[in-house]
């Protein structure tokens, strides 16, 4: 949750630095996929600590987003 707010508020910064000056747009657009996949990145980090919890103590982290 902490990456996908991150990635918003990046987004709303460069849309907002692309209106302001229509010469940041390319650099804008890449930082947002960069963006884009750094919270890939963390989703599937996410997904294999919770496969490991899994494995090593048998506890279902998955859709329990109150119990981590």
């Amino acid at each position: 949750d902490e990456v996908d707010e991150l990635r918003n508020q990046i987004l709303r910064e460069l849309v907002a630095y692309m209106s302001a000056d229509t010469s940041t747009i390319e650099r804008a657009l890449h930082i947002i996929r960069m963006s884009g996949n750094l919270e890939r990145i963390a989703d599937l980090a996410t997904n294999i600590g919770e496969e490991v919890v899994f494995i090593t103590e048998g506890r279902v982290l998955k859709h329990h987003q109150g119990e981590k």
